[in-house]
């Protein structure tokens, strides 16, 4: 075993995890919404969902924390798309690129969810 994929939320659990660990293992988050936190903690990566959706702007995210450049990384990790359900986001890009299967296991984004994410420059701060 050379690492594992933490998707727990536990933090205490990962913290103690990342703080014991021997130097060679390796800790990644499993969790799009605990990405940054946890490569704040000692985290070297991630197994994402949402990279595949929004590849430039969470691997950007990645790429500024593995540099432990976390005040540019943290606006990017408020983004609506990296610190809310997975789940939703997914649905979110799949429908965006005319895939609109219902799923009740999923939830679903509203248009003006799928408009924001669209037309970034069109949001203000306040939303």
């Amino acid at each position: 075993v050379i690492g594992v994929k933490e998707a727990s939320g536990n933090f205490c659990q990962i913290e103690e995890i990342i703080k014991n660990k021997p130097e060679s293992f390796q800790v990644v988050s499993g969790d799009d919404s605990i990405t940054y936190p946890l490569m704040t903690l000692g985290a070297v990566g991630v197994i994402s969902v949402i990279g595949n959706a929004f590849p430039a702007e969470f691997g950007k995210m990645v790429r500024l924390c593995l540099e432990g450049n976390y005040k540019d990384a943290l606006p990017i990790h408020f983004q609506p798309a990296f610190c809310r359900r997975k789940s939703c986001w997914s649905k979110m890009h799949a429908k965006c690129h005319g895939h609109d299967r219902k799923r009740t296991a999923i939830a679903a984004c509203s248009d003006k969810t799928i408009y924001k994410r669209r037309n970034p420059q069109n949001n203000s701060q306040d939303n």
